[in-house]
């Protein structure tokens, strides 16, 4: 979809999300109104608004906005401490998972990053784990040790 197709349902959206600020329409209702919008003007088919951020506020309404934005910044939090540990692994485990987060924020503004299970959020999910599990191993003073690399 072009960047036009996108500002127009962009405007759509926006101006409807007015009508039901703090809970939204529905999940699921930002695809139902752009397959709507896209039947009777007769445009190439789409399914999504093309803005995470939107298409949350649209379905969820300021809440689930709030919510979600609160969840990529503990997320993104984790990362940021990570930067901060001892080993190295560590430290660049996290800047990877605090710069994926910001990358991730930057993407939802112009698609739907969450939305789709796409390869980009297996990544970050992936590397959220290995934080965790990094920062688990570090803070355990029973941990087992890991695995001897040459």
């Amino acid at each position: 979809m072009s960047l036009t197709g996108r500002g127009m349902l962009w405007t759509l959206l926006g101006s409807e999300v007015s009508r039901h600020p703090w809970l939204g329409f529905g999940l699921g209702a930002a695809e139902g109104r752009v397959r709507q919008v896209f039947a009777e003007y007769e445009l190439e088919t789409a399914v999504q608004p093309h803005s995470e951020l939107l298409r949350i506020t649209y379905d969820g309404g300021v809440i689930a906005l709030v919510a979600t934005l609160w969840l990529i910044y503990v997320v993104w939090r984790t990362g940021a401490r990570a930067v901060r540990a001892d080993r190295p692994v560590v430290r660049w485990a996290g800047a990877s998972l605090a710069g994926g987060v910001v990358a991730a924020l930057g993407l939802m503004v112009t698609d739907n990053v969450l939305l789709y299970a796409s390869f980009y959020t297996c990544n970050l999910a992936a590397i959220w784990a290995w934080v965790h599990r990094l920062q688990l191993e570090g803070s355990s003073l029973t941990a087992a040790p890991g695995p001897v690399l040459p």
